[in-house]
């Protein structure tokens, strides 16, 4: 492909826009245009969503340095919002480049011609302001361009020989099959698309260079995104970051349900006193106005962890919270204590299912018989009650002993993402349960958890406490095993103390759960929502 130059006077001029319009809002015109005539099925297979012009501006408000020469990359375009916006907002600033070269990728074939027609209009309109804007148009993927990147070399992604100041990105997000033509590109340690583009633009930056993504929220933590993270952050350090609190709003037109963020990035080892500007907005209505605060990077990662999981504490109080709840010594396996997750699948199972106790069996819990601080069985709910019991399938029960049961999925609109609640073995006459794949439970191995034990984590994990934690770690309503073995807790016989006062109060709901964790935990948290100590 060739470099294209905003016109000269022998040149047609770019198509004109319907009215006189910024380069941002422009793209956006023309991509609606394009999405007019585009068939959903083929936008979805692509995984085509495109930024909101709001977003796309404050994505581009975000860039850090202003040379007299840069250099931008758009790993995938669609119809160059993004380049559009970065285009505009460095062709008003007080210090504007004289000159910009942008490279855009994008691979579907059929959206080019509209690319090419945002894109000519931005240099068009950068001229007028005296800033030279060169472009190229790749109809390739940049992925598999780049997959010679995802070779490492120890536990670093090899740096490409192209490099850029800025590369800002909306990438596409599916997770990578063992068929795809991207799994040997380095599906071993990245499991999604978008931490892909992700991963290879680190790679691209120039010394202090930045890039600027809008992603979903699962890579920030979890055992599937470790080594992307290692690798990640191994060669970039975070400078900004926003969050996206609604699960609906940052794409409202494609109707899509993830916990988005922004991530501002720059070309340089963390380094220890290092800040971050911390944001969140509800949406895209309140994003102008999105609350801010400067935090230490240290207080949303532990770079000395193997796990580099990425807190994000959207108020100052969570910040708090965070901070005094991981000066805790412990954990489940500090405690000897390990949860797991419920091992009956329940479409591998269908034989094995009951309604009713017609042969040998064993009762079956599923999501739906946890609650807040209590199990209902059997419950109202169509799903099967009772497990049979079967000699060839040993592996499908865990024997009938105390646990804290956790549910692994939540509502979205739900108000706590952590829902658990207390199961004594004498609740049944069996010697085997069934637990089905959406259940975590917790249990100690070799032996068993005291009622007391049993009571108090589950009273913790139901408390507001632990939530608003979990919720600074984790966008998504799932709960992993593996978050729960590295949930912060206080020593055991603090645990026991909270779950006998819970079991001699009878304080099982939720406000009283949290009146009695409050009042046995010692933590001066000034200012937690109105809470002058724990």
């Amino acid at each position: 492909m060739t470099w294209r130059v905003a016109k000269c006077a022998s040149e047609t001029p770019p198509p004109k826009p319907t009215r006189d319009l910024d380069p941002a809002a422009y793209a956006d015109q023309v991509g609606q245009e394009y999405l007019a005539t585009c068939h959903a099925e083929t936008r979805k297979t692509l995984a085509q969503y495109f930024t909101h012009t709001s977003v796309a501006l404050f994505m581009a408000s975000l860039t850090r340095r202003v040379e007299e020469g840069m250099s931008l990359l758009d790993p995938g375009a669609g119809a160059g919002i993004l380049s559009c916006a970065l285009i505009q907002l460095l062709s008003l600033s007080s210090r504007k480049p004289k000159a910009i070269s942008l490279t855009a990728y994008e691979v579907d074939e059929k959206l080019i011609p509209y690319l090419t027609r945002t894109l000519g209009y931005a240099a068009h309109w950068a001229r007028k302001r005296h800033v030279r804007l060169v472009y190229r148009i790749l109809n390739k993927d940049f992925v598999l361009e780049h997959a010679h990147t995802f070779h490492a070399t120890g536990s670093l992604l090899q740096p490409s020989r192209e490099q850029f100041d800025v590369v800002i990105s909306n990438p596409p997000y599916f997770k990578i099959s063992h068929a795809s033509p991207y799994a040997s590109a380095a599906a071993t340690f990245i499991p999604n698309i978008y931490a892909l583009f992700m991963a290879a633009a680190a790679t691209l930056l120039k010394p202090k260079g930045q890039l600027i993504f809008i992603t979903p929220r699962s890579y920030t933590a979890g055992p599937y995104f470790q080594t992307f993270r290692a690798r990640f952050l191994a060669r970039v350090s975070p400078v900004a970051l926003h969050v996206f609190e609604s699960r609906t709003k940052a794409f409202d037109r494609d109707k899509i349900l993830q916990e988005h963020i922004i991530l501002s990035a720059v070309n340089a080892l963390p380094r220890a006193g290092a800040m971050v500007t911390l944001s969140s907005s509800e949406g895209l209505d309140d994003l102008s106005h999105s609350r801010q605060q400067r935090v230490p990077l240290s207080a949303l990662i532990d770079l000395q962890s193997r796990e580099k999981m990425l807190h994000l504490p959207t108020t100052a109080e969570a910040v708090r919270l965070k901070h005094h709840l991981q000066t805790w010594q412990h954990n489940l396996e500090t405690l000897g204590l390990k949860s797991s997750t419920g091992p009956v699948v329940a479409f591998r199972s269908k034989a094995l299912l009951l309604q009713h106790p017609t042969q040998p069996s064993a009762p079956l819990l599923w999501l739906q018989n946890v609650k807040p601080m209590q199990v209902q069985w059997p419950a109202k709910t169509r799903k099967p009650q009772f497990l049979a019991i079967s000699p060839a399938s040993p592996s499908l029960y865990v024997p009938n002993s105390n646990y804290v049961l956790v549910r692994r999925f939540s509502a979205k609109e739900a108000k706590r993402r952590l829902v658990a609640a207390p199961y004594l073995q004498q609740v049944f006459q069996a010697v085997v349960v069934g637990l089905e794949n959406h259940l975590n439970y917790v249990y100690r191995p070799g032996g068993n958890l005291s009622r007391e034990e049993v009571y108090g984590l589950s009273a913790l994990f139901n408390s507001r406490l632990l939530d608003t934690y979990f919720r600074t770690l984790n966008g998504n309503t799932q709960v992993n095993a593996t978050d729960l073995m590295h949930m912060p807790l206080p020593p055991l016989p603090v645990i026991q103390k909270i779950g006998r006062r819970v079991l001699t109060t009878a304080a099982y709901a939720p406000e009283q759960v949290d009146g009695v964790v409050e009042n046995h935990l010692t933590v001066a948290l000034i200012g937690f929502r109105g809470l002058t100590h724990l």
